[in-house]
């Protein structure tokens, strides 16, 4: 079977909400799409639609908390992919209550961190040597205004923390892979209506992936290392 070696991204999480509509848009630009989630299953059934439209698309079971899941997902990736062009670390959970800091259930905060901060650190390592010669390559880590350090408030601590620490990657990776030619920026996509936003949150999913879009069309040189909210460059 030839391998594809047009531009191919990857975005975690991506059985429903954002993912799943950030799969389809690429798709819509021709990118062949990498549809990751716990369950094999609800993968391919986004890939399922996605071929129903006429893109190209994988399904790749991948847990990103687990050491052995990731690794086999590298190894599948690239048994179809020549490389991959885009990155999208969009897979996360939000379990804790309101409380602050000082009520927090500290398995709660382990948990979280493991699936929103090391989680995305974990893909990360692992699928980076995928992305080498891509000019520009793109990860795109879903952030949150929650875990801005200049308007940080108290309630939801592991969120907020396990967000913080994205971003303090996010910074660091753009670093680390400035000679490399690898964009590597945060965003707030918006309070969306997904599981976790909720059936009241203002924003579509359509609405809230345009930013993400842009990152993702960012032509080479362009900045690296940011955190932005729309299209804006905010503080972190």
């Amino acid at each position: 079977m030839l391998k594809w070696s047009g531009s191919a991204a990857m975005i975690t999480g991506a059985q429903r909400g954002l993912g799943r509509e950030l799969a389809l848009q690429f798709s819509e630009r021709g990118i062949a799409v990498v549809v990751t989630a716990l369950e094999l299953e609800l993968a391919q059934e986004v890939v399922d639609e996605i071929k129903g439209l006429g893109g190209t698309a994988w399904a790749v079971q991948l847990d990103v908390t687990n050491d052995a899941s990731v690794n086999r997902a590298v190894t599948e990736v690239q048994s179809f992919a020549d490389r991959l062009e885009i990155l999208v670390n969009n897979a996360g959970i939000f379990i804790d209550d309101l409380g602050g800091p000082l009520e927090a259930n500290l398995a709660i905060v382990q948990q979280t961190l493991e699936t929103n901060f090391f989680g995305a650190w974990r893909v990360c390592k692992a699928f980076v040597p995928l992305m080498r010669g891509s000019k520009p390559g793109k990860i795109i880590n879903i952030s949150s205004s929650m875990g801005q350090l200049e308007t940080m408030g108290m309630d939801s601590p592991a969120y907020r923390v396990s967000k913080a620490c994205l971003n303090a990657l996010t910074a660091m990776l753009a670093v680390q892979l400035r000679e490399s030619e690898i964009l590597v920026n945060a965003v707030d996509p918006g309070w969306m209506r997904t599981e976790i936003g909720g059936p009241d949150a203002p924003l579509s999913v359509k609405e809230g992936a345009q930013s993400l879009m842009w990152l993702a069309s960012l032509p080479k040189g362009s900045e690296s290392g940011g955190f932005y909210s729309g299209r804006r460059l905010i503080p972190w």
